[in-house]
């Protein structure tokens, strides 16, 4: 077991505006000549990143800003402030653990030691946190909302929220991957942006991912409407418009990004004043208003596309708790109340 906390190196962020030293193209005019970013990458004996870091105005470790420092000519204490920090987190132990326990595994099969000391240290655990999501009447005003929400967006959270589906998920669908007749969509692709590999569609998250998500006819009636919208636009755009076979797509009919997605959602929900909301809020609301309504927590998980249960009762602790405390109540004024009143009557 770790007997004491890993602790964070320790890290600053800048007190003044490092653009009046170091060379931004921003428009503004600055009175004296200012250093470029690679000759004080280069002077100061740091990386380019750390520059840019730096001229973001976030934290960088206190080697490279005494660096930094010195390198302008400036006194370090009353460019820089302290930043306070916790311990790690678990996923940064984990992570370190990760990597020695890698290079013990190396020195055992060269027989440099016999054991990996590593495989006897107990990890922390990290806390869970609870799903953020909205309840039915927050619910009800974000469909108001998004009435007079432009396209695909509009549809595009809907169908989240009645699906459960995740972002990757959905912006994956295609035309194809909805059955009108027996009202269900089939998820069978993920698609995921990354700098490194730009827009990649493969295979969902996990092998239970691969589902088909009962929807209902006004389901189906929004996704009719949806697409008379989508041919529309299509037949506006002329050639200029790229087919792909997508539901949701960007301005040409490309893929859309997830984060595009994302994105969107964010500022919507900012101008409509839902606090701390997010596009997997849809994901944990869809799931919180099934548990709330009954529904049997093995139909969650498959809706959801959890590799078991387990995975979804951790998840969804809090709520399933709730809706516990909710049946109590329910078999007290069904039953003991009722008997109560029926002996003093």
């Amino acid at each position: 077991m770790l007997g004491r906390a890993v602790k964070t190196n320790e890290a600053v962020t800048p007190t003044i505006d490092f653009k009046k030293y170091i060379l931004v193209y921003d428009g503004k005019k600055y009175k004296h000549e200012r250093i470029t970013q690679s000759e004080l990458s280069r002077k100061a004996e740091v990386s380019l990143t750390t520059i840019k870091v730096l001229l973001k105005g976030k934290a960088i470790s206190v080697k490279c800003a005494k660096k930094i420092s010195d390198a302008l000519g400036l006194e370090y204490k009353k460019v820089f402030n302290d930043v306070k920090r916790d311990n790690v987190s678990v996923a940064t132990v984990k992570r370190y653990h990760a990597i020695i326990s890698g290079i013990f595994k190396h020195a055992v099969t060269q027989n440099i030691i016999p054991v990996n000391p590593c495989t006897r240290v107990r990890l922390p655990k990290a806390p869970k946190p609870e799903a953020v999501f909205l309840d039915e009447s927050e619910a009800l005003r974000l469909l108001d909302e998004l009435e007079d929400a432009p396209e695909p967006f509009r549809t595009a959270t809907m169908l989240c929220l009645f699906t459960g589906m995740r972002r990757g998920e959905l912006c994956a669908l295609n035309w194809e991957n909805i059955d009108e007749d027996a009202l269900l969509v089939c998820v069978r692709k993920n698609l995921t942006y990354t700098k490194e590999f730009g827009l990649v569609e493969g295979t969902p998250k996990t092998k239970s991912s691969i589902r088909d998500i009962k929807i209902s006819d006004n389901v189906i009636e929004m996704l009719h409407e949806y697409k008379k919208w989508q041919d529309e636009y299509k037949y506006n755009l002329g050639n200029k418009w790229i087919e792909t076979g997508k539901v949701f797509t960007n301005d040409f009919g490309g893929w859309l990004r997830p984060d595009t997605f994302s994105s969107w959602f964010r500022k919507f929900c900012k101008e409509h004043h839902f606090d701390k909301v997010h596009v997997h809020t849809l994901r944990h609301t869809a799931a919180t208003i099934m548990i709330m309504n009954d529904i049997p927590l093995k139909v969650v998980s498959q809706r959801l596309g959890h590799n078991s249960t387990t995975v979804t009762n951790d998840i969804y602790t809090h709520v399933i708790q709730r809706a516990d405390e909710m049946a109590a109540k329910a078999m007290d004024l069904s039953l003991f109340s009722k008997k109560k009143k029926d002996k003093s009557a």
